[in-house]
């Protein structure tokens, strides 16, 4: 489709265009803060990110990996961090929640960064792994794609196994432990930290079954009692989280922890107590109209031609018709704000519209089934 009818250098509402955060200073200083705190501290620790669908979670995580990635991040250790982006739904649920967790770990992190994070092993005397696992950092080591096969647990054949020395895949029963010798690994190489962040967790709470659901959870638990009885910060690196869910989702956690304290007091009680979720947690709320049109008019911007005159800053979006009518209907909702935007653009772009009102864009999302309007505009 031509954007560049309207002086675009591609489509201007995709959200994956890296524009500054709006309306959302508060939320991103708790977010900040927690960071900081994290990834200093001694502990393990988890924070919830809650917000509905299309309140901008991915987006925030996407700032957040940003941010820790950045050569002159203002958060503390954030170069002695490693960052797991961790998506439940992308694949087909594993039999066991613990080996899912902890291969989609090794999957993100991806097989270069593990291999250049090898190079800088160098095994102290008073520091031991298990017998498996010190097989696989020799592979790391050599850069043998079998050694990193392994840790993400597909299946290899008789000749990868030969070449590694082993005799098997990674096991279920095995997966927790490879984890924390992992982070023992990564420790040793300079790093103090493992952030996952956990995206689309509403998936969990809604596809789970009550038992898969208080298993995984138990895994969390696990990791942090083994944290605790076995080095503390001063031999493993820290498991953090951030977890992305919708309220709804984070109201059915917080219903079946009562559950299950009344039953029994354990499941996914022990993890929630130690978290301190009441605390550890920030809400996206609706942006408002002003930080709304911010919004828009900074991807505007941001694909605007260079060096191609167009007639007024935001062409072809009249200023203020479009913007009060999309803002109207999209409820402070950033991804209504983008998806409504991007079809009025390609709906005006196939009609050959010279500019977009209020009306124009009305008009076309009630075609769309998206709204309700009664008269045609002008064209």
């Amino acid at each position: 489709m031509s954007f560049q009818k309207y002086a675009f250098n591609r489509e201007p509402f995709l959200s994956d265009i890296s524009v500054q955060m709006h309306g959302r200073e508060e939320e991103w200083e708790k977010i900040i803060e927690y960071l900081n705190e994290s990834l200093t501290g001694n502990r393990i620790r988890s924070f919830f990110l809650i917000g509905d669908y299309g309140f901008g979670k991915s987006f925030t995580i996407s700032k957040i990996i940003s941010e820790v990635m950045k050569e002159d991040s203002t958060i503390t250790n954030a170069n002695k961090t490693l960052i797991a982006y961790v998506v439940l739904a992308e694949t087909v649920t594993a039999p066991n929640i613990s080996w899912e967790y902890v291969t989609k770990i090794m999957v993100n992190i991806g097989k270069k960064n593990i291999f250049d994070i090898a190079s800088n092993f160098k095994q102290p005397k008073k520091i031991s792994f298990s017998e498996r696992f010190s097989v696989i950092i020799e592979g790391l080591k050599n850069e043998k794609d079998e050694a990193y096969k392994w840790l993400t647990g597909e299946t290899l054949d008789s000749s990868e196994r030969s070449s590694l020395g082993i005799s098997s895949k990674l096991q279920y029963g095995e997966s927790l432990s490879v984890l924390m010798d992992f982070l023992k690994f990564i420790k040793l190489c300079g790093y103090e930290n493992l952030l996952v962040l956990i995206d689309e967790f509403e998936y969990a709470v809604n596809v789970y079954s009550e038992q898969k659901l208080t298993e995984l959870f138990h895994t969390f638990k696990n990791i942090y009692d083994y944290f605790v009885k076995n080095g503390d910060a001063e031999i493993y690196a820290k498991h953090i989280q951030i977890i992305a869910i919708t309220p709804k989702g984070y109201d059915h956690i917080n219903e079946l922890e009562k559950k299950l304290r009344g039953k029994t007091g354990g499941g996914i009680v022990p993890w929630m107590e130690r978290m301190r979720f009441e605390r550890n947690q920030v809400s996206l709320k609706p942006l408002d109209d002003e930080n709304s049109k911010l919004l828009l008019e900074d991807r505007i911007k941001k694909e605007r031609t260079k060096n191609r005159k167009v007639s007024y800053e935001t062409f072809p979006f009249i200023k203020p018709s479009f913007f009060e009518a999309i803002i109207g209907v999209s409820h402070g909702k950033p991804r209504n704000l983008l998806d409504f935007s991007e079809i009025v653009l390609e709906e005006a772009i196939r009609r050959d519209y010279k500019e977009i009102d209020g009306k124009i864009a009305l008009y076309i999302l009630s075609e769309y089934k998206l709204i309700e309007v009664e008269t045609k505009p002008q064209e």
